[in-house]
């Protein structure tokens, strides 16, 4: 299955472009947010590409069809895997 870029509805701030960017290049959601967010502040170019990305890139679901067709192998859900395995007894 190749790589393809999208938008994530599901645990999105805002539009879901950081959390899409994110699982495409495999790192933390906290990690991309934080550098649009630097990009934003100090040259502008971090708002307006997020606007334009939040306009063009398409949606997983609509991509990927259904969750239950898609196994999801990002970064953010292997973490929620890792977090639903610990169990405090």
């Amino acid at each position: 299955m190749d790589k393809r870029l999208y938008k994530v509805r599901e645990g999105k701030m805002v539009a879901g472009v950081c959390l899409g960017l994110s699982e495409y290049f495999d790192i933390d959601v906290s990690i991309v947010r934080l550098a649009t967010a630097l990009l934003s502040l100090f040259y502008f170019t971090g708002l307006v590409m997020y606007i334009i990305a939040a306009i063009i890139l398409p949606w997983k679901e609509d991509i990927y069809g259904e969750k239950d067709n898609f196994k999801d192998n990002s970064f953010s859900q292997r973490q929620k895997e890792e977090d639903e395995d610990i169990t405090i007894e």
